[in-house]
Order: structure tokens, then C-alpha cells, then sequence
């Protein structure tokens, strides 16, 4: 309990606190007095306008404050569940045998879902995502040893895109030679419009072969019927 002299001075310092636009959390803290003793010196106190406006704009900042810290607490949780996912994943997936066959149902459920149909004597995949159309073209690669001269590639950009740059762009990441890529096709619906940073535009890749396209018409039409019938 506070008495006399030290209570009238402690007293004295809350009120010129409060009246300079202090929080109780902040009086509470620099004076080590109980909520309830300043909820009794203070309740009554009455407060300059500007008092009133220091304390809004302190106690709108500490909301802004807790509200970032909740945020990254969020992204944080959010991060650690992402790479326990991911952790999971690689450890399910380092259990397969990346046969042959395997690969190859790969290619057709990414073909099913990406490729352009109906070509004739030719199979294609379109993409701004260079790792799905990295993939696609490592698969080709891999399984039927597709050879640089049955590729072509088209790009599809936008109007304030370097076609020559993003050529080589695409070249390097699919180690595409650039003899192998045709004329760009730019959008001129976009002229004015600044391109997002990472976009490289459309890459559609074409490998003509005619055996590769009868080979995975065939294996979607199966691999369908056969999760169709939940096997």
C-alpha cells in the first residue's frame, strides 16, 4: 500500500503522465502502481484535446502494432506447415522408382492436363511456368530420347518484352537451342501496359513425332478408363 508523501507524489506523476497523453499500460509501467489505483486517481481526470488526441493515436499504433505482430506470427506458423508439408512430401516421393514407366504416366497426366490436343502427328505444351515446361520437355527427353531437331518453340509475349532476350530466356532454361525457336507472337492488346517482374511470357513447345503422339493419345484414353473405373 502507498501512504503519505511518496503516494501524493506518485499521485502527482500519474496525473501529469496521463495528462501528456500516457496509457495506463505505460503509467502502470513507469511508476509501478496497480491498474485499480490508477483506475481511482485518473477515471475522473479530465483531458486537454490534445491530451485526448495523443492517447487515440497512441492506442490506434499499439493496434497496428499487435495486428503486424499477429500477421507475422500467421506467416510464420503458415512457413513451418509449409515445409512440414514439404518434408512429408519428399519423403513419399523419395520412395518411388522413377522408372521408365513411371515417367511416362507422368508425361501423360501432365500432357492430359497442359498439352494442346489434336495435332496431328505432334504433341505440345504451352506454359509461363518454366519448371512445368521444363519438365514436360525432360520427359520427352528422357523417355523417347527426342533429339533437338523435332522441337519448335513459339513464344508469346507481351508488348514491352525483348523477344531476343526472352529467346534466350527460354533457350537456357530448357536447353532448347535458339535455332530452334520460331518467330515471337507479341499481344498488342498490351501495348502500354508494364509487364510483371519473373514473366517471361507464353512458351509453347512442339515435338513432332508422330509416334509420340499415337503413343500418348492411347495411354490417356486407358489411364482414364482405368481411375474412371477406381482401380
Amino acid at each position: 500500500m502507498l501512504f503519505g508523501v511518496k503516494r501524493d507524489e506518485l499521485k502527482c506523476s500519474a496525473i501529469k503522465l496521463r495528462e501528456q497523453g500516457e496509457s495506463y499500460p505505460a503509467i502502470e509501467t513507469k511508476l509501478g502502481i496497480s491498474r485499480s489505483t490508477l483506475s481511482g486517481w485518473l477515471s475522473k481526470l479530465p483531458l486537454s484535446a490534445r491530451a485526448k488526441k495523443i492517447i487515440l493515436y497512441r492506442k490506434k499504433k499499439n493496434i497496428k502494432l499487435a495486428q503486424n505482430l499477429a500477421a507475422k506470427l500467421k506467416n510464420l506458423s503458415r512457413e513451418s506447415k509449409k515445409r512440414d508439408d514439404r518434408e512429408a512430401a519428399m519423403q513419399d516421393i523419395e520412395k518411388l522408382d522413377f522408372s521408365i514407366v513411371l515417367k511416362e504416366l507422368l508425361l501423360t497426366m501432365l500432357y492430359l492436363g497442359e498439352g494442346f490436343k489434336k495435332i496431328r502427328s505432334a504433341v505440345a505444351l504451352g506454359n509461363s511456368d518454366p519448371r512445368i515446361l521444363g519438365a514436360f520437355v525432360k520427359l520427352l527427353r528422357d523417355i523417347y530420347k527426342v533429339a533437338d531437331f523435332r522441337l519448335r518453340c513459339y513464344l508469346y509475349l507481351r508488348a514491352d518484352q525483348n523477344p531476343e532476350k526472352e529467346k534466350r530466356f527460354w533457350s537456357k532454361v530448357l536447353k532448347i537451342s535458339a535455332t530452334q525457336f520460331r518467330k515471337s507472337q507479341v499481344d498488342k492488346r498490351t501495348l502500354g501496359k508494364k509487364t510483371w517482374k519473373g514473366y517471361h511470357g507464353v512458351c509453347a513447345v512442339y515435338c513432332y513425332d508422330a509416334r509420340i503422339e499415337k503413343r500418348l493419345t492411347v495411354l490417356q484414353e486407358v489411364l482414364l478408363e482405368k481411375l474412371l473405373m477406381g482401380v
